[in-house]
């Protein structure tokens, strides 16, 4: 996992702290999140009693969090964590690369880390939030890309059972050992995987939500052909049965145009095999090219403006050697 390493044995959940004060939550979020952070009350709002605590590990890491009314904005990240957000109480306005997505108490969310999004609330609210690797949810569920942002019920019971475990980490009065740590950390990916096969093909097909399972169909191919530089609102169109103008509507009102999220998906694939450590051999043209750019000059610019950093020096802080 994504996370400044510690020795597990040193690994233990933390004292519940008062969201009173604000820097410190911001300040702990920003490190386990890899990322800017920024939280934000309610103008003329006083902050509520509430607590945060948290629990990490190579394996799997836990956020809880309890309080009033807030505003949350997170970055881009250098990471490869998937992110399950679950509410046992109060609602969750959330925005990201996908578009908009309401999160109701008793349900969850799972997405990739590394992007950015949004959420807000102005009612008090528990939040559980549950970090696993990418590989290891991919192991169980090799497509789960596919059901980002599908919401899951509460009387799912695969999905309960996993963040009840994972809470019961912030409990732990003693640390937990290595061996231990790995296991609870599958056996909660495996029951998100469980939760979310059950439930995303399901609501994808819902008659009340046809616009958003046609976006999901579409996306889903698009993020199978990314590494095709032909990939074009024609070729899209084709693929999944629709017109051009079928997918101009899918996307109108959306935070980004087909093309322009594809681009975005692109980037944040380079990004990903830029800092994956096991392939150093890799030039910044193949990598680029892999993804479906079609030169290296436009890769370097379009990932400048999205990272603040050229490729070549992404992967030189990421610490994996450029040829």
């Amino acid at each position: 996992m994504d996370t400044p390493q510690a020795p597990l044995s040193t690994l233990r959940s933390r004292a519940e702290k008062p969201l009173a004060s604000t820097g410190h939550v911001q300040t702990q979020l920003a490190t386990m999140l890899k990322s800017d952070v920024t939280i934000e009350l309610p103008p003329q709002t006083q902050p509520r009693s509430g607590s945060f605590r948290n629990f990490v590990s190579r394996s799997i890491s836990v956020i809880d969090v309890q309080g009033g009314a807030l505003a949350l904005r997170k970055g881009v990240s250098r990471t490869s964590d998937v992110h399950f957000l679950w509410l046992s109480r109060g609602s969750v306005q959330l925005v990201h690369a996908d578009g908009n997505t309401r999160l109701q108490a008793g349900q969850f969310v799972a997405f990739r880390g590394a992007q950015p999004f949004q959420f807000r609330h102005e009612q008090s609210i528990d939040l559980l939030a549950v970090f696993v690797p990418a590989r290891a949810m991919e192991s169980w569920l090799p497509d789960w890309q596919a059901a980002e942002f599908v919401t899951v019920a509460d009387h799912q019971p695969e999905g309960r059972l996993s963040f009840d475990i994972a809470r019961d980490l912030l409990d732990c009065q003693r640390p937990l050992q290595d061996s231990a740590a790995e296991l609870v950390g599958e056996t909660v990916t495996r029951l998100m995987a469980r939760s979310l096969a059950l439930t995303s093909l399901a609501d994808a097909a819902a008659p009340a939500d046809l616009a958003e399972a046609s976006r999901r169909k579409v996306r889903h191919f698009c993020r199978k052909n990314l590494g095709s530089a032909s990939l074009t609102v024609e070729s899209v169109a084709r693929a999944t049965g629709l017109s051009r103008a079928s997918l101009h509507r899918l996307f109108q009102g959306q935070p980004h145009t087909l093309m322009q999220w594809v681009q975005l998906e692109r980037l944040e694939a380079c990004r990903r095999l830029l800092a994956a450590p096991g392939l150093p051999r890799r030039t910044l043209t193949e990598i680029a090219l892999s993804q479906g750019f079609k030169t290296p000059a436009h890769f370097s610019a379009a990932f400048r403006q999205r990272y603040g950093l050229p490729p070549r020096a992404y992967r030189a802080t990421a610490g994996v050697r450029v040829p």
